[in-house]
C-alpha cells in the first residue's frame, strides 16, 4: 500500500526566497542564510530522544506517502512527551486526524512552553483502512519499524515499493552534497515510519509512509522559525510532501 510521491516545487521556491536562497537547475543553492545553533544535548535510546536539559521542541511533517490501489489512506500522528500524549496535527485516535493529504492546516507545530528534562520524546504514527487502525508504530516500542536519523548517519538504502519514490526522496534537503550522509543540525532528529507492514524485512517496507523532523531548542523563540538546512542545494518544503 504505497503511493507515488510528488513535490510542491513552486512552494519550495517560495521558501527558498524567504530563507535567502536562490533556485538553480537541479535544486537550490545557498545565499547568506544563517542560523543560531542550539546547544540542547540529547541521547537516542532505541528511537527515544532523552534530552540532557529542559528544552523547547518543534515538530515538522516532512512528508507522507501511503496508498492502497492508488487511493491515499489516512495516517495520524501523536507526539509523546514524557507521560503526555499530544495531538498537534489532529485527532490521532481517528482517521479524521489524517495527515496524508495534499493540504494540511499546518505541517509544523512549535510547543508553546518549555519541557522538562524528564519528558523523554517519542512519536507514534498510525495507518488506517476502512475506518479501522491498520498499524500503530511507536518510535521506541516498535523501533525496528521506525528509522531514526541524526547528523552523520548513513542515508537509508531502502528502495521504494512497487516503483515508488524511496525514502531518500524525502530526505534530499537533509543530505550532504554528495548524498551519502544525513546532514542535520545537532539539535535535530528525523523519523522514518513504516506503516504498511509489521515486517521490517518485507519488500513493502520502504520507510517513507510518514517522515517527521524534530528540532530541540534552548527556548521557544529559538525554534519558532525553521532552521535552514545545512546543505547548499535544497530547502525544507513549507508544506508536507505527499501522494497525489
Amino acid at each position: 500500500m504505497k503511493p507515488q510521491a510528488r513535490s510542491h516545487v513552486s512552494l519550495a521556491i517560495g521558501a527558498a526566497a524567504a530563507l535567502g536562497l536562490v533556485s538553480m537547475a537541479g535544486g537550490f543553492t545557498a545565499g547568506a542564510a544563517e542560523t543560531t545553533q542550539s546547544s540542547v544535548s540529547y541521547v537516542l535510546t532505541d528511537g527515544r530522544i532523552v534530552p540532557e536539559s529542559d528544552y523547547a521542541i518543534r515538530v515538522d511533517i516532512i512528508g507522507t506517502a501511503f496508498t492502497s490501489g492508488g487511493t491515499p489512506l489516512p495516517i495520524t500522528l501523536e507526539i509523546n512527551l514524557g507521560d503526555e500524549a499530544i495531538e498537534p496535527f489532529g485527532d490521532a485516535d481517528s482517521p479524521a486526524g489524517n495527515i496524508n493529504q495534499p493540504t494540511l492546516p499546518t505541517a509544523s507545530h512549535v510547543f508553546p512552553s518549555m519541557r522538562s528534562i524528564d519528558d523523554h520524546i517519542t512519536i507514534t504514527a498510525t495507518s488506517w483502512y476502512n475506518g479501522q487502525q491498520l498499524y500503530t508504530h511507536n518510535s521506541h516500542g516498535q523501533s525496528a519499524l521506525v528509522k531514526v536519523l541524526r547528523n552523520g548517519d548513513d542515508v537509508p538504502n531502502v528502495s521504494g515499493f512497487d516503483g515508488q519514490e524511496d525514502a531518500e526522496y524525502f530526505l534530499k534537503p537533509y543530505l550532504t552534497p554528495d548524498g551519502s550522509k544525513i546532514w542535520l543540525h545537532d539539535n535535530q532528529v528525523i523519523y522514518l515510519f513504516e506503516l504498511g507492514t509489521s515486517n521490517p524485512n518485507s519488500s513493502a517496507a520502504d520507510f517513507q509512509d510518514a517522515v517527521v523532523l524534530v528540532t530541540l531548542g534552548e527556548s521557544v523563540v529559538d525554534i519558532e522559525e525553521p532552521q535552514p538546512p545545512r546543505n547548499d542545494f535544497a530547502v525544507p518544503m513549507p508544506t508536507a510532501l505527499n501522494a497525489d
